[in-house]
């Protein structure tokens, strides 16, 4: 499933190459679909659900009878977009998370000619917007709707109580990775459908006994996860709540494998709590995936990577490319879903029994 994502990511960035060649020659159609995936060296099935993304982001339609043909040069103008970001991360793993976002939602932005102003907000103190400790949600909300066409909200814990006033104004706005229960205009992960599926995952390499290190089970992000999982999981599970911090991980992983039930898989959420629980294991001495399976959540991080992790990649690029999408259409005057869901890919690794 992973492999078919990644060749449908890489045939989508070939089309969108082709579209602006094209563009730049004024050329209005693609070549048909036969001819595309000759040219590609794909599947005409691969090629179709490519296509089908870049429809969905008003780039290309296709026509019955006449082919593909491109829309991206002909789309109206946007005025500016406000990109808002909460404070910077301090993690490796979630300071490379926030650059592939944002280098995704710039890309995305390009490409459709939109300009925009990026920023980052501690709370309402904004130097690029001009506000301060002083300001509320209200204020904040006046200065981009005075001074911009739309605004996307991103990883800052302020974002719905602004997008709640931007929506009383009628103002465009998505709020993008939105973790928490809120009736706001938004891009969300299915988590509840992550954790089925590594629940199921679990137990088809036959594992009966799992830990998951997550955060705190109260947030409305861990209980959609806890609800998949335990809706597909007819094993033993253990719910450990660990700062996203390796050396708690660590301890979390130690305590558990020294007590009576120790797992036999484990399910960590962060490449932080990745790294810890891996860590843990080797200074125990427990062979993975030999004695215990790991899961993780995220990816971001290089040494995840380089050791081999089974994952569930964090969508970034896909999460900040569909808040583009959604935006965008609503600052052109066209109607838009209230809230996208984004799948995660699984990318399998060598720390699970095969």
């Amino acid at each position: 499933m992973a492999e078919r994502m990644l060749l449908r990511d890489s045939t989508r960035e070939r089309l969108l190459q082709m579209i602006t060649s094209a563009s730049a020659a004024r050329s209005v159609y693609l070549p048909s679909e036969r001819r595309l995936a000759e040219e590609l060296g794909v599947s005409r099935d691969t090629l179709r659900v490519a296509l089908e993304d870049l429809e969905r982001e008003g780039l290309i339609t296709r026509e019955q009878g006449r082919g593909t043909r491109i829309l991206a040069a002909k789309r109206p103008e946007v005025g500016t977009i406000a990109v808002v970001f909460g404070s910077p991360a301090i993690s490796r793993s979630a300071q490379t998370e926030m650059l592939t976002l944002i280098e995704g939602v710039a890309t995305a932005l390009g490409r459709r000619g939109v300009p925009s102003v990026f920023c980052f907000s501690s709370g309402f103190v904004c130097d690029a917007l001009g506000t301060g400790p002083t300001d509320t949600p209200e204020s904040f909300a006046q200065i981009l709707t005075k001074r911009f066409a739309g605004a996307l909200l991103f990883e800052w814990m302020d974002a719905v109580a602004v997008a709640t006033r931007l929506d009383e104004a009628g103002f465009p706005y998505v709020v993008g990775n939105l973790e928490e229960h809120a009736d706001v205009r938004s891009v969300r992960v299915d988590v509840e459908n992550m954790g089925r599926r590594a629940a199921e995952l679990m137990a088809s390499c036959g594992y009966r006994r799992a830990l998951c290190l997550i955060g705190r089970r109260a947030r409305y992000w861990f209980q959609q996860f806890v609800s998949g999982f335990e809706g597909a999981w007819s094993g033993e599970v253990a719910w450990v709540e660990c700062p996203a911090v390796e050396d708690e991980a660590r301890r979390a992983i130690a305590c558990a494998m020294r007590g009576g039930s120790r797992p036999d898989v484990i399910f960590a959420y962060s490449d932080e709590r990745t790294l810890g629980a891996m860590e843990a294991l080797r200074e125990e001495d427990v062979a993975v995936p030999g004695d215990v399976g790991l899961i993780g959540y995220g990816g971001a991080n290089p040494r995840v990577r380089e050791m081999e992790v089974a994952v569930f990649r964090e969508p970034t690029a896909e999460i900040g490319r569909e808040a583009v999408r959604m935006l965008t259409t609503l600052c052109l005057g066209e109607t838009v879903e209230r809230t996208c869901i984004v799948q995660v890919p699984f990318v399998p690794g060598r720390t699970l029994i095969a």
